[in-house]
């Protein structure tokens, strides 16, 4: 949680710390990267309480997965919110530090969040921004985006604490609290609970159509590495989710490469 004075700082809800402003993608050295989504959470006077939701895995920026999944969730980010994607530089020392959950990523603020260049000039042609950067790369993300199910992906945004609504409803539930509760499942909470299943179904299949776009790519891939990509997509809400749980899903589309041979036999032991 960090508490910060003012309100100009929840227009950037995306922000990317960064080894280095001068992302080449055919350079010679790694250029690691780590989006941090900011989100706002109480609001104490002129004072807003945020809280840092940092991504499970560090991007390269020369490796052109890890690039296209980065480059796909700025564009989503981008074309939902409307706000620019500043790239804060850091020493690789900080971005392992706050990656690996052992700092507060207080660096967000330390300095003015309109960055030159700004990660969505990677993601926009010329007609759109004057500083666009690696256009030629734009069919590939375009494929991506469809294969992936993200350019249809619709962003639901955090919101503060309705403080009023929050008063009056526990103000109903004391006044209400000598009617006993009905123990019969009414027909609007049985429609809510199938609601739900459906929304966790919709969810399950969302993950596994990626995997299976994520697959058809590389079949390589193991379940630990296919893991990460998921919970590192925003939309798939696979980061609730534990591994185990997703592993045991994908099982079911994953190739036999990852599988492993059938008919392997157990060692013996002795």
């Amino acid at each position: 949680m960090l508490s910060v004075r003012g309100k100009a700082q929840n227009w950037f809800p995306l922000r990317v710390l960064t080894t280095s402003l001068k992302l080449q993608r055919a350079g010679r050295h790694q250029q690691w990267l780590l989006p941090v989504i900011v989100e706002t959470v109480d609001e104490l006077g002129d004072t807003l309480v945020y809280r840092c939701h940092v991504f499970g895995n560090v991007y390269d920026w020369t490796n052109e997965v890890a690039r296209m999944e980065l480059k796909a969730i700025s564009w989503v980010a981008y074309h939902q919110l409307n706000t620019p994607i500043p790239l804060l530089q850091v020493t690789p020392e900080e971005l392992e530090q706050v990656s690996m959950g052992q700092a507060v990523p207080s660096v967000l603020w330390r300095s003015v969040l309109i960055s030159k260049p700004s990660l969505e000039d990677f993601v926009l042609p010329h007609a759109q921004t004057m500083q666009a950067k690696e256009t030629d790369e734009l069919a590939k993300l375009e494929a991506y985006l469809g294969a992936s199910g993200l350019k249809e992906f619709r962003l639901e945004g955090p919101s503060l604490p309705n403080r009023t609504a929050t008063a009056e409803a526990e103000a109903t539930r004391d006044a209400e609290g000598a009617t006993p509760a009905s123990t019969e499942k009414s027909p609007q909470r049985e429609r809510m609970t199938g609601g739900k299943r459906q929304t966790q179904q919709a969810n399950w299949d969302s993950i596994l159509k990626a995997a299976q776009a994520f697959w058809a790519e590389d079949q390589t891939l193991s379940f630990a590495a296919m893991i990460r990509r998921l919970k590192a997509l925003p939309h798939l809400k696979a980061g609730a989710l534990t591994d185990s749980a997703i592993h045991k899903r994908l099982r079911a589309v994953a190739p036999q490469a990852v599988l492993g041979k059938p008919g392997r036999k157990p060692k013996q032991s002795g």
